[in-house]
C-alpha cells in the first residue's frame, strides 16, 4: 500500500498545477453554459430533419433532441388518458417532471435564471454542456412512451378521446 501511494504521490504535484492553471479551477460564467441547447432546436421534437444538418449548431451527437415519430405520439396518448392512468399516474407525473427538468437544464443559459440558480449550487458550476440533459428527456419520453403503449392497449375500441391530439401529431 505503502509503494502504491508513493507512484500515485508523484502526480499528485503536476495535477494540482494544472488545476490552478485550468479554467475550471475559476469557471466564468460562460463556462456553465457553453453547449446549451438553442430554443429553436426544439423543432426537432416534431421536425427532425428541419436544419439541414439536424441541428440548429450542427453538433446533432450532442443536440439530438428526436426521440421518434412513435414515442411522442405514445406520449400524447399518456396525456390524453391522464385523468384514467390510476396506480400508474404518479410515475408519468415523474416522467412528465423529468422531462420538464431535462429540457431546462439542457438549454442551459438559453433557460434564464434557473440554470443560474443551479450552477449556483456547490460543484455543478464546474460542469459544462449542459445540452447532454438531454439524456433525461429521452428517459422520460421512453417512461411515457411506455405507459402510453399500455394505456392504448387496455382503452376501449369506442374510446375516441385524444384521437384528435394523436392525429395532429
Amino acid at each position: 500500500k505503502a509503494v502504491g501511494v508513493m507512484v500515485g504521490g508523484v502526480q499528485l504535484l503536476p495535477t494540482l498545477d494544472v488545476l490552478r492553471a485550468s479554467t475550471r479551477g475559476a469557471p466564468d460564467e460562460g463556462f456553465g453554459s457553453f453547449f446549451s441547447l438553442h430554443p429553436v432546436n426544439l423543432l426537432q421534437l416534431v421536425a427532425p430533419y428541419f436544419f439541414r444538418e439536424r441541428a440548429h449548431a450542427g453538433y446533432t451527437h450532442e443536440m439530438g433532441l428526436y426521440g421518434g415519430a412513435v414515442a411522442l405520439v405514445l406520449a400524447a396518448w399518456l396525456w390524453s388518458r391522464r385523468a384514467d392512468l390510476g396506480a400508474r399516474r404518479p410515475l408519468a407525473a415523474f416522467a412528465l417532471a423529468l422531462g420538464g427538468l431535462g429540457l431546462v437544464l439542457a438549454l442551459g443559459g438559453y433557460s434564464g435564471p434557473f440554470y443560474r440558480a443551479w450552477t449556483a449550487i456547490p460543484g455543478l458550476g464546474l460542469f459544462r454542456c449542459p445540452c447532454r440533459h438531454i439524456v433525461l428527456v429521452h428517459l422520460a419520453l421512453a417512461i411515457a412512451a411506455a405507459l402510453g403503449l399500455e394505456a392504448l392497449a387496455a382503452g376501449r375500441p369506442d374510446d375516441r378521446r385524444g384521437r384528435g391530439l394523436v392525429a395532429a401529431l
